[in-house]
């Protein structure tokens, strides 16, 4: 816009209230100084599109490692990387000498336990029959105690190690198993990561496969604090074809002056895979003046817009409700209609502040 157009909106300029001193400025200076205004459009209660590289990931309660129980040789692989897996599928065998030894020490615990059961039933009935001192029932008990907790153990210790709670009371009745664990899928998903081969010796808790199910998908992006006005939990994001919406929005910002934010895609198409590098459209909705991002710069912490007045410009302090690097979302005690400078806007800042120079404080 040329500068004489403040002259067709100098009613509207005369009701803004005076927040500053008004800065006189005659239509050559300003010209000379490249300021252009333009007529304040109404405000709108929907912003732009900002967009910024994300990462999909995927979220951690839609995640299952699978690790070695014991230490022990792979005997046998059963799937590969990408296949689809059932939750309860075999995934591998493991030869394990922990196996072994776990089934030899619940033996000996169910058989100390049922030889404590007996004492304590034979103390107990003579405790009844008045033939033993009380003592000596009690130390019965509290063996009796002492062997099943043992036996306790030794249960969660196999069952731990993946074996069947059925196959575990056929260990207690004398039917020793051999020493071969399978490796099941604790969940229904793709497989990721297999770091098993049949022959490796491997460690306990040695992770050996990542399971995952796919749908839904986070995308995380690192966006400026100057940029992350106007973004909150709701607001639309788009991932190619994919839509989702902003979950949450980090409170702290990082060395390169970002927060973290996350959103939740509704669908997943098969062309994303978790870690790939996207481009986010972020759908800002935020109520305020559409204005060009030139139009704004800050002084003593506060935003500023400068409004045409028949002596110059003025002035006037704002809330950013949105932004983009194109385009603000200005709040403040502005009317459609007013002149507003839309560059240029730091040339007379440098004669307000008497500072010279560009944006800063």
């Amino acid at each position: 816009m040329k500068i004489p157009l403040w002259w067709a909106a100098l009613a509207a300029a005369c009701a803004i209230p005076a927040q500053a001193a008004d800065i006189p400025l005659g239509a050559a200076q300003a010209q000379a100084l490249g300021v252009r205004t333009q007529v304040l459009a109404g405000a709108k209660d929907s912003a732009g599109t900002l967009r910024l590289p994300g990462r999909i990931m995927l979220p951690p309660g839609q995640l299952a490692i699978v690790a070695a129980p014991a230490s022990g040789v792979v005997s046998e692989v059963k799937v590969a990387v990408n296949e689809q897996v059932k939750a309860g599928q075999v995934l591998a065998r493991l030869l394990s000498p922990d196996l072994a030894m776990a089934q030899k020490e619940l033996l000996q615990a169910a058989s100390q336990s049922r030889l404590a059961r007996g004492v304590y039933a034979r103390d107990k009935q003579l405790l009844d029959e008045g033939i033993i001192a009380a003592s000596r029932y009690d130390a019965a008990r509290a063996n009796l105690a002492q062997a099943e907790a043992a036996l306790a153990q030794q249960r969660q210790t196999l069952k731990i190690m993946g074996v069947p709670a059925s196959t575990v009371t056929a260990m207690e009745a004398g039917k020793i198993g051999g020493a071969g664990l399978a490796l099941t899928a604790p969940r229904a998903g793709v497989m990721l990561e297999a770091h098993a081969m049949p022959g490796q010796r491997v460690d306990a808790a040695a992770p050996l496969f990542t399971v995952g199910h796919l749908d839904p998908l986070w995308v995380d992006l690192d966006v400026p604090v100057a940029q992350a006005v106007g973004i909150a939990a709701g607001t639309p994001v788009r991932v190619g074809e994919a839509r989702g919406r902003v979950v949450s929005v980090g409170r702290v910002a990082g060395a390169s002056q970002a927060v973290s934010v996350r959103a939740r895609l509704e669908s997943s198409p098969r062309n994303l895979a978790v870690g790939q590098a996207v481009e986010v459209e972020l759908h800002l909705a935020a109520a305020g003046y559409p204005l060009p991002a030139a139009a704004l710069v800050r002084n003593q912490g506060r935003d500023y817009i400068f409004v045409a007045v028949p002596a110059g410009f003025r002035p006037v302090a704002v809330s950013v409700a949105a932004r983009t690097p194109q385009t603000v979302w200005v709040q403040g005690p502005l009317a459609a209609g007013q002149v507003v400078v839309v560059a240029g806007a730091s040339q007379i800042k440098a004669i307000w502040t008497g500072v010279g120079g560009e944006g800063g404080e």
